[in-house]
């Protein structure tokens, strides 16, 4: 998977990301992805509202893979399928590297961010 190029600020080294993402071996299967939104490095000052991570729910309207890392503390809202398709929205607080995979039928629709940190991130998903 060719990635998107990175974000022209630069907080955690900017870069592109041009590999695969592997999740075979060990019986695990694979992972193949048809679209992506990629962020390597952007500051986020927004302590009180929470900001949607333009393209999820557009260019990756179903995500399966998100890459999400900052380097202080924020609060992540996530939107998903419930698998009826109803939408769930969870808050959670995080610091750090975060990095999951939703089921086909319960995908990210959409990522909104709040706090005062450098992120970087990733969504993908089958196009």
């Amino acid at each position: 998977m060719a990635g998107p190029p990175g974000c022209s600020t630069s907080c955690f080294p900017a870069a592109s990301f041009h590999d695969e993402l592997g999740f075979g071996g060990s019986g695990c299967g694979s992972k193949s992805s048809g679209a992506s939104v990629a962020c390597m490095g952007r500051y986020l000052n927004s302590p009180v509202t929470y900001v949607p991570i333009s393209g999820v729910g557009t260019d990756v309207p179903r995500g399966d893979l998100l890459y999400f890392r900052s380097d202080g503390p924020v609060d992540l809202q996530i939107t998903t399928d419930d698998g009826t398709g109803e939408e769930v929205v969870v808050e959670e607080s995080m610091q750090g590297l975060s990095v999951r995979e939703f089921p086909s039928t319960k995908p990210l629709l959409a990522l909104a961010v709040r706090g005062n940190a450098r992120i970087a991130y990733l969504v993908s998903g089958p196009g």
